[in-house]
This record gives C-alpha cells, sequence and structure tokens, in this order.
C-alpha cells in the first residue's frame, strides 16, 4: 500500500528505523563495550537498547519527512525542466 508522499509504504519508516536502532544498538552497546574488555550488566544494556531503540525511531521519522520535503520536489522539478531544455536544444 502506498500512502501519499512517493513510493514509501505506510509504516516503512518504522522498519528503517528499528533496524539502524538495532545496529547501533549492537555495535555500541555490546560489541564496543567487549572490545574494550568492559563487563557488561543488564541494566547498562537495557538502558542501551531503550536508548538506540528512540534514537532508530526518530531517524526513521527525520527520514520520512526528509522524504517528502517540497524542496526536494522543486529540485527535480528544476532538473526536470533543465533536461527538457537542453533536448529542446539538441
Amino acid at each position: 500500500m502506498e500512502n501519499g508522499k512517493g513510493s514509501q509504504r505506510k509504516g516503512q519508516w518504522i522498519w528503517k528505523g528499528l533496524v539502524w536502532g538495532g545496529f547501533m544498538f549492537f555495535m555500541m552497546g555490546v560489541l564496543f563495550p567487549l572490545a574494550e574488555k568492559q563487563l557488561l550488566s543488564f541494566s547498562k544494556l537495557s538502558l542501551s537498547f531503550l536508548i538506540w531503540l528512540v534514537a532508530g525511531l526518530l531517524y526513521g521519522y527525520v527520514l520520512k519527512l526528509s522524504s517528502g520535503m517540497p524542496f526536494r520536489k522543486k529540485l527535480q522539478h528544476k532538473q526536470e525542466e533543465e533536461r527538457r531544455r537542453a533536448m529542446r536544444g539538441l
């Protein structure tokens, strides 16, 4: 199903954000502390998970907003106009 903005499906931004947040949680909350030989505790992991979950959802939402920005549409329209002018000139 498509929403009104481009070809992004409804809720796709949520999945993109969760994937990004999950990756960041794994890297920043698990892998890097293990590489530095830090002790992982449940409280540290749960706090890190919560932070990266929220950050991932914010990231996904910003992606959603930026995909429908008017300046992007204006830029695309301007590029199409320039292509048309170039084609007429050939």
